[in-house]
């Protein structure tokens, strides 16, 4: 088998907990955040709730933001699969609890590592396709509480979990919706 390709996408639904298909569901919500969010960025509630963000490592998980809304200054709408920094719009969010993600990692795991936390490395997205460059964090590979869960490799043909960037599916572990802690 091939070397994996080193092709960070963020994160993509593929199904939910129990194998029901992604069915596309979204919810809109408010993002003024000053930094740009790409397709496949996780993000969390910020400004006391009222706006949505990118994550940090670290950080607890609303969903995974599909795509965005926002206004130019000439008073045109835009759609498009990232909201530029310091604008103001709206985005769509995966944000069922259940949902499974597929995500590269960056480096090396192993299928040992099934059922393990991970976090997340937070890398610049792409301007031009609008997709992320979020990946999950190898060396994080624990029992102890991390953002995600890696349930399983993704099997398909040209994907080697044995060796580096190879492709894994993940729930959120640390979701906002799973959390007894509000947010201020």
């Amino acid at each position: 088998m091939a070397a994996n390709a080193d092709t960070p996408m963020g994160a993509r639904p593929i199904r939910y907990l129990g194998g029901r298909p992604y069915n596309g569901g979204v919810t809109e919500y408010i993002a003024e955040s000053a930094s740009a969010i790409f397709q496949g960025d996780f993000v969390k509630l910020g400004g006391g709730g009222a706006s949505v963000e990118s994550v940090d490592a670290g950080d607890t998980i609303l969903g995974c933001m599909m795509g965005a809304q926002y206004t130019l200054t000439d008073g045109s709408y835009v759609y498009s699969n990232w909201k530029p920094s310091a604008t103001a719009g709206v985005v769509y969010i995966a944000d069922d609890p259940d949902l499974i993600y597929l995500i590269q990692a960056a480096g090396a795991l192993s299928t040992a590592n099934l059922g393990g936390n991970v976090d997340l490395v937070v890398g610049a997205g792409n301007t031009t396709t609008g997709r992320s460059a979020m990946e999950i964090a190898n060396a994080s590979a624990t029992s102890s509480t991390r953002q995600l869960r890696i349930v399983d490799w993704h099997r398909v043909d040209d994907n080697d979990p044995t060796t580096a960037n190879a492709l894994w599916e993940v729930v959120v572990n640390e979701h906002h919706f799973k959390t007894t802690v509000g947010i201020d």
